[in-house]
């Protein structure tokens, strides 16, 4: 059984070392979709990056820790897909949800932080002020999060990965990845949108170029209302 192991591990390793992701890149529809998730991951990284880099004094450290976690689960995201990794990959993005609200929640009550139920941290989140005057936004992280608990309980068939070995990697699949590749530009969008309502100020005192690299994940109509905050 040992030889057995051993040669099982050294074909583990073998497959690894020669391990390619060059056909997912080849493939023109996989590689739209990836481009796309890597434009919005780009835009709310740079959103990150500036709030911390350049008014860390200004945002709540609790809430700005939670914010770098939401943006490392949603490069983690975009790991996953191109691998073909869809199922881990849309539990990825529910906990890139989960530290998005929490990093505004704790801005109400600390204690969330702590909170084991996320449906109450979404109903308690949803009572401070960006969400009250931003429903739709709010509603739309609350349909993307339940959405994708589908994928932590493995509700239906078509939820399961059915991975049989891991020669299966990377993997293409065109349907998934446009699946995900949806809930990403949604999401992230919304995500966007809510910091620069809730730091305006903070995010119109950055350089152009910087606010560019964030804008450029939005449509032409949410660049504009936001914009109108700086009137």
């Amino acid at each position: 059984m040992s030889r057995e192991l051993k040669n099982d591990f050294d074909e583990l390793v073998t497959y690894f070392s020669e391990y390619k992701l060059k056909n997912v890149f080849e493939n023109e529809n996989s590689r739209g979709k990836i481009s796309m998730i890597h434009k919005r991951y780009y835009s709310f990284m740079c959103l990150v990056y500036c709030l911390y880099h350049f008014s860390k004094e200004k945002i709540d450290s609790s809430s700005m820790e939670r914010l770098q976690e939401a943006s490392s689960d949603l490069g983690t995201t975009m790991f996953m897909v191109i691998n073909g990794a869809y199922k881990p990959a849309n539990l990825m993005m529910r906990s890139c949800i989960e530290n998005f609200l929490k990093s505004i929640g704790c801005l109400l009550d600390l204690s969330i932080l702590e909170e084991k139920s996320l449906y109450k941290v979404i109903e308690r989140t949803g009572e401070h002020p960006v969400f009250k005057k931003n429903p739709l936004l709010y509603e739309a992280l609350k349909a993307e999060y339940s959405s994708l608990c589908s994928h932590v309980h493995t509700a239906t068939v078509k939820e399961m990965a059915h991975i049989k070995a891991l020669n299966v990697f990377p993997e293409i699949d065109l349907v998934k990845i446009d699946s995900l590749s949806k809930v990403i530009d949604k999401v992230i969008k919304t995500m966007i949108s809510i910091i620069i309502i809730l730091f305006s100020d903070i995010f119109f005192s950055f350089a152009p170029e910087y606010r560019e690299k964030i804008l450029l994940s939005l449509t032409p109509a949410q660049r504009a209302s936001l914009h109108s905050l700086s009137d």
